[in-house]
Formats: structure tokens, sequence, C-alpha cells
């Protein structure tokens, strides 16, 4: 696998790490909130009323299929959006997203999400780096997830390090 590819898609890579915009330019956020294990952030099919912004924690995407089968659809951690792609295009969610561990978020309204990138320039940018960072990293995987799907492919193998 490219070094590269593999380094960037995962968080702990020092080129991964320093993406996300520092949030504390931005004036007027919520205080953050700890959420136990396992608890939904997100419910799938349904409109999103928050968006977190996670600082700490895990946070795992998982869709339910129509044949009831789960398919875990991405991990989210301590930089991440939830709920924001969803809050700016009136969708619902496509998936639950669930607290693998103690999490930590700024949980704040769809309405004043949608005011403050409407309204706040700070704000609005940090919002586009971050969602920008995401729809980049999705793309890494996808490239990854087609490399190992390949003819001739069949010994790749997805590593932690």
């Amino acid at each position: 696998m490219n070094r590269t590819l593999h380094c960037l898609s995962r968080p702990e890579c020092p080129e991964v790490r320093n993406w996300h915009l520092n949030w504390d330019m931005v004036s007027d956020l919520p205080e953050p909130q700890i959420y136990p294990e396992s608890v939904e952030l997100l419910q799938q099919d349904r409109p999103v009323s928050s968006v977190h912004m996670i600082e700490k924690g895990i946070v795992k995407l998982v869709h339910l299929r129509a044949d009831g089968r789960a398919v875990i659809a991405g991990m989210r951690t301590s930089g991440s959006l939830l709920g924001a792609a969803e809050v700016l295009i009136g969708e619902c969610s496509p998936t639950t997203a669930v607290t693998l561990v103690p999490t930590s978020t700024r949980r704040i309204s769809a309405k004043t999400f949608t005011a403050l990138s409407m309204n706040n320039l700070a704000f609005s940018a940090c919002v586009n780096n971050t969602l920008g960072r995401e729809a980049y990293m999705e793309t890494i995987h996808a490239i990854e997830l087609a490399a190992c799907s390949a003819p001739g492919s069949a010994s790749c193998v997805f590593s932690s390090t």
C-alpha cells in the first residue's frame, strides 16, 4: 500500500493531527459535554437536531441496511463534526453515531449551527476546513478499499500501524 495513503488514513499520523483549524478562535461555543460509552448522538433516518464537535473520544458510524445487516460506515475522533453536513443540506442522518468510549463534544443546535455557518466567518472557515478534510479522507479510504478489491490484491490486509 502507498505509504502516504496508509498514513493519511490514520488520525495518529502527524499529517492528519494538524488538519483541523483551531476552534478556539470562534467565540460563543457551548461548553463541552461528556457522553459515556454506547450513547447514540445521531440516529439513522432521523433529522439532525444538533451538531456535535468531537473534542475527545471515538464515535462509530453505523448504517443498518434494509436486509438487517449493520455496516460500519466510519469512525470519528477529535476534530470531527457529527451531523454538520446533514444540517447544512437539510437531510436526515444516513447513520447512527454511537460513542465507543467516554466522548467529549460541544453540542450545537441545528438552528444555531446554521446561523453561525452563515454569519460567523471564523466558524464557517472551521466548518469548511473540517468537512473538506473529512471528504478528502473518505476519498483516501475509497482508494484503499478499491486497491484491496482489485484483481490480484487478495493479500491486502489493513493494519493499525
